[in-house]
């Protein structure tokens, strides 16, 4: 039998996660001091309505390798294929690596080197090749063949989470804000970076559009 994990970077719908049965590795959330482990002590809403209320951002914390050793010991009677949240942006990855290594069953982790909406399909499409009755070499060739085809590009209503991030000046936040610019992002060699910019809301359509 094939077990899918994936990990919380995935940000699977909880109806995706029963109808396939996946297994999630949480990440931790840190909020005021307080860690929360992702879905399991903290839902999305409550994530999210605490950072509507508040003026500190949220920082997170890599899956260790402790919690990877306990998840394929779980599933150590299964052949586990773990579909790891990008690389390159978050450590997460590599503990899973190192458990492998010390964990005694066959474990494949395939690294999607995207996040969230990005890495979820990939999730769910091994969901469904294990349906199907592929084998996990013949699972991870496929993926690794869609991954290719995945371009993630979106942008944002306000600037404001950007600047508490750290990932603009306080100072281009506010003349972005008087200017009403926003920017287009999109995932590119496993993070999140600007691809363009544009003036007012409208525009964004438009702009995601063309970069189709």
């Amino acid at each position: 039998m094939i077990k899918i994990l994936c990990d919380s970077i995935t940000d699977l719908p909880i109806e995706i996660i029963k109808k396939h049965n996946i297994d999630i590795v949480p990440l931790t959330v840190i909020f005021n001091e307080k860690e929360y482990l992702d879905r399991v002590d903290i839902t999305t809403n409550e994530f999210y309505k605490m950072l509507r209320e508040n003026d500190t951002m949220p920082k997170t914390s890599q899956a260790t390798y402790a919690q990877f050793v306990k998840f394929f010991e779980k599933y150590k009677d299964d052949e586990i294929l773990y579909l790891a949240g990008s690389s390159a942006a978050s450590g997460t990855y590599q503990s899973a690596v190192l458990a492998k290594g010390d964990v005694d069953a066959n474990i494949t982790i395939f690294d999607t080197f995207n996040l969230s909406i990005g890495a979820g399909p990939l999730v769910i499409k091994a969901c469904e090749m294990v349906e199907k009755g592929l084998s996990v070499d013949e699972i991870v060739k496929n993926l690794e063949n869609l991954k290719n085809d995945i371009e993630v590009i979106f942008s944002v209503d306000t600037l404001e989470y950007l600047k508490k991030g750290g990932r603009i000046s306080s100072t281009k936040a506010a003349l972005g804000s008087l200017l009403n610019i926003k920017p287009i992002l999109n995932v590119k060699d496993g993070l999140v970076v600007q691809k363009s910019q544009v003036r007012g809301k409208k525009q964004i359509f438009t702009s995601l559009v063309n970069s189709l």
